[in-house]
């Protein structure tokens, strides 16, 4: 099926994909955009939005890279999913997955259309602002607020690539995001009101920690049985009362989707997102799953170098959750990281990435039946990846610069955490970081 949709969609154009017309991810903290989670975001007009609050989305860059796509040609911002449709035959990358949720009308729709009308997306996903109580290796201090105050306090990593100039730096947003609303989010409601939500499908929130934001519970108090889906994507590290607050909440809505993030051991989950406890995240997915109003608990892996070794543990911890909980749908989608790149798989020596990924291919045979189809190719996508690709497409420092930073940030990292490595990872990866190390 996925691969009759592939055919459909090059019928149109190789890089042809709905995402760039129906589904827009918005950062409202700063007015940045993305059609999706792999291209680059990119800025917001602000003037445009005074006039057009849909101009949230439909950006003169997004304009462009869709007439590209009518054309035939494959725009360089998409080039994660060219890298895994050149890596073999038989791939299927995201824009298969983030196509086949529209119509055959949808699709003939923008197919048959200029590329700069002005288009509302049927799924949007929104960031407030920055307010998380986690900070994550691959994250930084656009995105948590416990970056930039990690940074404000201990001041800046020494990294030498440009991606690790990331972590070097506080993020200044425009206004308070405490106390005063972006004129991002401000256009956002009123984009909301109208005609936004007369042609949403599925809204989603993310952060941040969307619990720790006003204008979530702005949203939350303002919307009433939407006849769209909404999703919220929460760390679910969050106290008792705030959970009973969230579990409450969705009551409000006939089509809730839970998403939270994590991807490894109890031990390395805890290091990769600082700030994460184990028995927290588990405990509330548990009483979420007993007590909230919800379709769906989906949980999305991003698969990086140092969350990759425990994988499988991680796996094997979500089976137990899925069979003890049999009448609920928990999903698993595995997302590989690319930024920063110093923290990507790539970087992995040919012996770990052999081993981690016969590991991941061993776990699929014997547990193929508490997988669903979805979750076994992404699984084995991220196989495929570790078998084939030696480099990202827009990666551009070199590899000794790569590895300077990963074990400079490592160290970094571990000694403002209190951590040690040696009591969270296996022996033969310990083995290769020290080679970094000398």
């Amino acid at each position: 099926m996925d691969k009759d949709l592939l055919d459909k969609l090059n019928k149109v154009g190789p890089g042809f994909c709905a995402a760039k017309w129906y589904n827009s991810t918005i950062w409202l903290s700063n007015g940045r955009t993305s059609s999706c989670h792999h291209p680059p975001a990119h800025s917001i007009d602000v003037d445009e939005i005074e006039k057009d609050p849909s101009a949230l989305h439909n950006t003169k860059i997004k304009k462009q890279a869709r007439l590209e796509m009518l054309q035939g040609g494959r725009p360089d911002e998409c080039g994660y999913c060219w890298k895994v449709e050149d890596s073999s035959a038989s791939a299927i990358s995201d824009r298969v997955y983030k196509s086949k949720i529209y119509t055959d009308d949808q699709l003939k729709k923008i197919a048959e259309a200029s590329p700069h009308t002005h288009i509302n997306p049927t799924t949007v996903e929104i960031s407030f602002d920055n307010l998380c109580n986690l900070a994550c290796t691959y994250c930084n201090s656009e995105f948590s607020s416990t970056w930039n105050s990690d940074i404000s306090r201990n001041g800046g990593y020494q990294l030498d690539t440009p991606e690790g100039q990331t972590y070097n730096n506080l993020y200044k947003f425009d206004a308070n995001i405490v106390k005063e609303q972006t004129p991002y989010a401000k256009a956002f409601f009123r984009w909301l009101d109208s005609g936004l939500s007369d042609d949403l499908t599925e809204l989603r929130i993310t952060g941040g920690e969307p619990t720790m934001s006003p204008s979530f519970w702005q949203f939350i108090d303002t919307i009433d049985n939407p006849k769209f889906s909404v999703a919220v994507n929460t760390n679910m590290c969050m106290s008792t009362s705030v959970l009973d607050k969230f579990i409450n909440a969705t009551n409000k809505f006939d089509d809730f989707h839970l998403y939270t993030s994590a991807e490894s051991s109890p031990k390395i989950s805890e290091l990769v997102r600082g700030g994460f406890t184990w028995d927290v995240w588990y405990n509330n997915i548990e009483t979420f799953i007993t007590e909230a109003n919800y379709k769906s608990i989906n949980i999305m892996m991003t698969i990086s170098l140092l969350s990759l070794p425990g994988l499988v543990e991680f796996l094997d911890n979500i089976i137990k959750l899925k069979q003890k909980h049999s009448n609920t749908i928990i999903t698993m989608s595995a997302n590989i990281l690319r930024f920063p790149s110093f923290q990507s798989v790539n970087n992995l020596p040919l012996h770990l990435k052999e081993r981690y990924s016969n590991d991941i291919k061993h776990w699929l045979n014997i547990n193929k039946a508490y997988v669903i189809d979805f979750e076994y190719e992404h699984l084995l996508r991220v196989c495929e990846y570790l078998d084939t690709v030696e480099k990202s497409y827009e990666d551009k420092d070199s590899s000794i610069n790569k590895m300077k930073d990963l074990s400079s940030f490592i160290n970094q990292y571990s000694t403002r955490r209190n951590l040690d490595i040696s009591d969270i990872y296996e022996s033969d990866f310990l083995a290769w970081i020290e080679t970094l190390n000398k």
